[in-house]
Protein backbone atom coordinates (compact mmCIF):
# COMPACT_ATOMS: atom_id res chain seq x y z
CA UNK A 1 0.00 0.00 0.00
CA UNK A 2 2.94 2.42 0.90
CA UNK A 3 4.56 1.88 -2.55
CA UNK A 4 1.41 2.37 -4.29
CA UNK A 5 0.97 5.67 -2.19
CA UNK A 6 4.75 6.80 -3.19
CA UNK A 7 4.00 6.08 -7.06
CA UNK A 8 0.59 8.20 -6.78
CA UNK A 9 2.67 11.25 -5.06
CA UNK A 10 5.84 11.13 -7.74
CA UNK A 11 3.13 10.99 -10.64
CA UNK A 12 1.51 14.12 -8.98
CA UNK A 13 4.30 15.50 -8.39
CA UNK A 14 5.51 15.23 -12.05
CA UNK A 15 1.97 16.23 -13.56
CA UNK A 16 2.25 19.70 -11.46
CA UNK A 17 5.63 20.09 -12.49
CA UNK A 18 5.33 19.50 -16.26
CA UNK A 19 1.70 21.75 -15.95
CA UNK A 20 3.36 24.46 -14.10
CA UNK A 21 6.49 24.68 -16.58
CA UNK A 22 9.11 24.17 -13.80
CA UNK A 23 12.09 21.96 -12.48
CA UNK A 24 11.47 18.79 -9.84
CA UNK A 25 10.46 21.08 -6.26
CA UNK A 26 11.36 17.75 -4.45
CA UNK A 27 14.80 18.36 -5.71
CA UNK A 28 15.56 14.57 -6.51
CA UNK A 29 15.22 15.02 -10.33
CA UNK A 30 17.62 17.04 -11.81
CA UNK A 31 17.73 19.20 -15.25
CA UNK A 32 20.30 17.64 -17.30
CA UNK A 33 23.15 19.93 -18.13
CA UNK A 34 23.35 18.59 -21.43
CA UNK A 35 20.03 18.85 -22.79
CA UNK A 36 18.35 21.54 -24.74
CA UNK A 37 14.56 22.33 -25.09
CA UNK A 38 13.61 23.59 -28.76
CA UNK A 39 10.59 25.28 -29.63
CA UNK A 40 8.65 27.08 -31.83
CA UNK A 41 9.53 24.27 -35.08
CA UNK A 42 8.54 24.08 -38.15
CA UNK A 43 6.03 21.22 -38.62
CA UNK A 44 8.11 19.83 -41.12
CA UNK A 45 11.39 19.97 -38.96
CA UNK A 46 12.83 16.28 -37.83
CA UNK A 47 14.66 14.65 -35.46
CA UNK A 48 17.64 14.85 -38.34
CA UNK A 49 17.37 17.63 -38.95
CA UNK A 50 17.78 19.12 -35.70
CA UNK A 51 20.82 17.02 -35.27
CA UNK A 52 22.17 18.56 -38.49
CA UNK A 53 21.42 21.97 -37.49
CA UNK A 54 22.79 21.41 -33.69
CA UNK A 55 25.99 19.21 -34.58
CA UNK A 56 28.23 22.24 -35.73
CA UNK A 57 28.34 23.19 -31.87
CA UNK A 58 29.86 19.49 -30.74
CA UNK A 59 28.71 15.93 -30.78
CA UNK A 60 24.76 14.91 -30.69
CA UNK A 61 24.07 12.22 -28.87
CA UNK A 62 20.17 12.62 -29.41
CA UNK A 63 17.72 15.21 -31.18
CA UNK A 64 13.52 14.37 -30.93
CA UNK A 65 10.98 16.30 -32.38
CA UNK A 66 8.27 15.03 -30.22
CA UNK A 67 4.59 14.31 -31.67
CA UNK A 68 1.18 13.89 -30.86
CA UNK A 69 0.02 10.62 -30.08
CA UNK A 70 -2.73 10.49 -32.47
CA UNK A 71 -2.54 12.43 -34.92
CA UNK A 72 1.43 11.71 -35.03
CA UNK A 73 1.92 15.14 -36.21
CA UNK A 74 4.73 17.36 -34.60
CA UNK A 75 4.38 19.73 -31.57
CA UNK A 76 6.80 21.72 -33.09
CA UNK A 77 9.46 21.17 -30.23
CA UNK A 78 11.55 18.93 -29.34
CA UNK A 79 15.17 18.06 -27.25
CA UNK A 80 18.64 18.04 -28.37
CA UNK A 81 20.93 16.17 -26.12
CA UNK A 82 25.11 16.59 -26.83
CA UNK A 83 27.71 15.04 -25.73
CA UNK A 84 29.35 17.54 -23.50
CA UNK A 85 28.32 20.32 -21.81
CA UNK A 86 30.31 23.27 -23.03
CA UNK A 87 28.76 21.99 -26.41
CA UNK A 88 25.13 22.66 -25.51
CA UNK A 89 26.08 25.98 -23.56
CA UNK A 90 27.68 27.09 -26.85
CA UNK A 91 24.57 25.94 -28.97
CA UNK A 92 22.16 27.59 -26.37
CA UNK A 93 24.47 31.16 -26.91
CA UNK A 94 23.91 30.62 -31.00
CA UNK A 95 20.94 29.03 -31.31
CA UNK A 96 18.08 31.18 -29.62
CA UNK A 97 15.88 32.88 -32.27
CA UNK A 98 18.02 31.04 -35.13
CA UNK A 99 16.19 30.42 -38.41
CA UNK A 100 15.61 26.24 -39.01
CA UNK A 101 13.17 25.39 -41.82
CA UNK A 102 11.90 28.80 -42.44
CA UNK A 103 10.78 29.17 -38.65
CA UNK A 104 12.36 31.15 -35.70
CA UNK A 105 13.05 28.95 -32.90
CA UNK A 106 13.56 29.26 -29.44
CA UNK A 107 16.18 27.60 -27.33
CA UNK A 108 16.54 26.70 -23.25
CA UNK A 109 17.68 24.53 -21.31
CA UNK A 110 15.66 21.36 -20.58
CA UNK A 111 13.48 21.06 -17.92
CA UNK A 112 13.99 17.45 -16.33
CA UNK A 113 10.18 16.87 -16.25
CA UNK A 114 9.38 17.29 -19.72
CA UNK A 115 11.65 14.58 -20.96
CA UNK A 116 10.67 12.18 -18.24
CA UNK A 117 6.91 12.79 -19.09
CA UNK A 118 7.68 12.55 -22.85
CA UNK A 119 9.82 8.99 -21.97
CA UNK A 120 6.99 7.77 -19.51
CA UNK A 121 4.51 8.15 -22.18
CA UNK A 122 6.75 6.43 -25.00
CA UNK A 123 6.82 3.36 -22.43
CA UNK A 124 3.29 3.87 -21.45
CA UNK A 125 2.64 3.71 -25.46
CA UNK A 126 4.89 0.53 -25.92
CA UNK A 127 3.21 -1.33 -23.24
CA UNK A 128 -0.36 -0.77 -24.29
CA UNK A 129 0.67 -1.54 -28.02
CA UNK A 130 2.24 -5.31 -26.17
CA UNK A 131 -1.05 -5.52 -24.46
CA UNK A 132 -3.46 -4.84 -27.14
CA UNK A 133 -1.45 -7.42 -29.06
CA UNK A 134 -2.62 -10.01 -26.78
CA UNK A 135 -5.73 -8.90 -26.62
CA UNK A 136 -5.68 -9.43 -30.78
CA UNK A 137 -4.81 -12.66 -30.22
CA UNK A 138 -6.77 -14.17 -27.76
CA UNK A 139 -9.80 -12.68 -29.54
CA UNK A 140 -8.80 -14.10 -32.47
CA UNK A 141 -8.67 -17.44 -30.23
CA UNK A 142 -12.10 -17.31 -29.29
CA UNK A 143 -13.59 -15.91 -32.69
CA UNK A 144 -12.09 -19.18 -34.02
CA UNK A 145 -13.21 -21.56 -30.90
CA UNK A 146 -16.85 -20.21 -31.64
CA UNK A 147 -16.52 -21.27 -35.42
CA UNK A 148 -15.79 -24.49 -34.50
Amino acid sequence: MQQHQEKANETLSLMLNLLNGVADVRGDIKPPDNVLFVCKLNPVTTGEGLALCFSQFGRVTSADVIYDAKTKQSLCYGFVEFESVEACFRAFQKMDRALIDDCRIHVDFSQSVSKLWAQRQREMRKRDRVALEGVAVTRKGIERGRQR
